[in-house]
């Protein structure tokens, strides 16, 4: 087993979010960043992120979406404006299929989050890296999504990951 995964503390929760392109199913670390994780399972119990689309594709190096105008201008969070960044010294982007707060500065999260599609090293302690995907899905991996999952801001494509339902569960 790689050193990787047993520097990582365990986690608490999991959110199951259906795309268009397939499930993607997360693992919460909620006790070491608390105020991202109840952003995100807040939002996802309101619906907030239905039907958005993921707005900016980097080859890899991350997916992000989370912005309901689907251009990257927006979001909000739940706490009425944007939240602090929370760092953990186990929390590292040291690899693919990690999720952060997707954010335009210090302590300026809202509610657009980005998933790693390789190492991004250059993101530790300027993003706050509070889940895991559980399982990356064949969406993620960069030879496939990388041909049918770039979407521009604006666009009306189709073949865009839409999220359509969510599910939240805990243990």
């Amino acid at each position: 087993m790689s050193s990787i995964y047993i520097t990582e503390p365990p986690t608490k929760g999991k959110v199951l979010l259906k795309t268009t392109l397939g499930d993607i199913d997360i693992e919460l670390w909620s006790k070491e960043t608390p105020l991202a994780c109840r952003n995100f399972i807040q939002l996802c119990l309101e619906d907030y992120y239905n039907d958005t689309i993921f707005h900016r594709v980097v080859f890899e190096f991350v997916a992000q979406g989370g912005d309901p105008t689907g251009t990257g201008e927006g979001g909000e969070s739940i706490y009425g404006s944007p939240f602090k960044d929370e760092f953990h010294q186990r929390l590292k982007f040291n690899r693919r299929g990690l999720v952060g707060m997707a954010n335009g500065g210090k302590n300026d999260n809202t509610s657009q989050f980005f998933i790693t599609l390789g190492r991004t090293d250059e993101l530790n302690n300027k993003n706050t890296l509070f889940r895991k995907l559980f399982v990356v899905p064949k969406l993620f991996d960069c030879s496939h999504y990388c041909h049918y999952f770039i979407v521009t801001a604006g666009s009306s494509s189709t073949t865009a990951a839409t999220r359509t339902n969510h599910q939240v569960i805990t243990y």
